[in-house]
């Protein structure tokens, strides 16, 4: 019989300052699904959320005044796409403002956006070469 897997160390870790506000977030201007959550006493403490096979395991994190570090530390996730101008539509259309795609010097389209705790997010496409 396999060994139990803890689905949290598979996938990118984000601690967030507000879980069901990061939540919403996700799923409403992303796009995300929920596929797992846990509560305790009715309290969403982490869920793993999915789009278009990438998976991200966001955690309420327990903050105190003098311990701010856990949230916003400055992750980027990456997710490679198919036209990061098509995902900026989307997202416009969401609610969310933008600034134009750029490309980096390693020949892939970058859209860069920030989720609520101030984590960069970037969706990646490649160019193409004429």
């Amino acid at each position: 019989m396999p060994n139990p897997v803890n689905i949290r160390e598979l996938v990118p870790l984000l601690m967030v300052s507000d879980l069901k506000h990061s939540l919403t977030f996700y799923i409403d201007k992303l796009g995300f699904q929920l596929c797992q959550q846990a509560d305790d006493k009715g309290n969403l403490i982490w869920c793993r959320i999915e789009k278009d096979g990438v998976a991200v395991m966001l955690q309420q994190a327990c903050l105190d005044e003098d311990d701010m570090s856990k949230v916003g530390n400055g992750v980027t996730l990456y997710w490679i796409c198919d036209d990061v101008d098509t995902l900026q539509s989307q997202f416009a259309a969401n609610g969310l403002e933008l600034n134009d795609p750029t490309v980096a010097y390693y020949g892939m389209k970058q859209l860069y956006l920030k989720d609520p705790d101030g984590y960069d997010l970037c969706f990646e496409s490649p160019v193409q070469c004429d």
